[in-house]
Formats: structure tokens, sequence, C-alpha cells
């Protein structure tokens, strides 16, 4: 209750493409055909994200890295959006509704201002909260929502 928040920046996030290759899990069998395919080196199915149809999907595949959203299409531009992702093994949740997020690990859970996530949080946090995985969440919901694409995520 008396503590606060210390912010550090710790170096960068960058994306270095515009165009990024995914793959859609529920249709891999990682069979790696793909990989004479792919216009970029290693097989997707081995290094490019991975998105899941469902929930269960992603929690079925606990071994793998990859992605699950859900999109609240019946609300509108304000509905709740939820992603779920596993990154370098490390599981989080990300709940988006307009302007505010909930941002949740192994170990936290935090209540974020999504224009400003490192200006005070709110929440709890057994020890540093790594706000990297946070920003790769919200990359991957503006790409799928925004992409204006229809693909098997976005619908």
């Amino acid at each position: 209750a008396d503590a606060g928040w210390e912010v550090r920046t710790a170096g960068l996030l960058r994306l270095d493409q515009r165009h990024q290759i995914a793959t859609f899990a529920d249709f891999c069998n990682e069979c790696g055909n793909c990989d004479v395919f792919c216009p970029e080196d290693g097989g997707p199915y081995v290094l490019k994200p991975r998105f899941f149809g469902s929930r269960e999907e992603w929690e079925r595949h606990a071994a793998l890295d990859g992605f699950f959203v859900r999109l609240d299409s019946s609300a509108g531009a304000a509905g709740e959006t939820e992603v779920y992702g596993r990154v370098d093994g490390k599981q989080f949740h990300l709940r988006v509704e307009g302007d505010k997020a909930s941002f949740s690990g192994d170990g936290f859970a935090l209540e974020l201002d999504r224009k400003a996530p490192s200006v005070r949080p709110r929440g709890r946090a057994d020890g540093v909260v790594d706000l990297t995985y946070y920003h790769i969440l919200e990359l991957v919901l503006e790409a799928i929502v925004t992409s204006g694409d229809v693909n098997y995520v976005s619908v």
C-alpha cells in the first residue's frame, strides 16, 4: 500500500518489417512444407507467431508460443477485446475496453491507461513487470483489428 511504481526504460522494441507472416495454428500440422515456399528465412511453423482459433486450442498447446484474440464485434469499437499470449514460454492476458486495459501474467495484475501504460499503473505485482509483453500484445491486437483484412483471426 505504501509502495510506488518505478519506471525504467531498458532497450527498444523494434519491428523491422511492416509485413509479418504468421501461422494459423489450427490449420498447421508442422509438416514443414511451408518452409519451401516462405519468402523469409526459417520455417513459419517454427519461427513465426502462431494464432489459435479458440482459447481452448491456445490452452491445449501450452508448450507453443502464440496468441488467441477474442474480438467482441457485437459491441462495436468500444467493445471488450482480449488477447491471450504466450511469448518465450510466459503467459499473458490483455483485456481492453476503449482507453482502459487490464494486463496480467504470472505474479501481477495491472490496470493501465492504453495511451500511457507506464504512467500510474494500478494493481498488484510481486516483482518487476516487463511492459514489453504488454506492447507486444497491443501490437498483435492492432494488427488484427486495424488491418482491415478478413482472416481466420479477425472473423
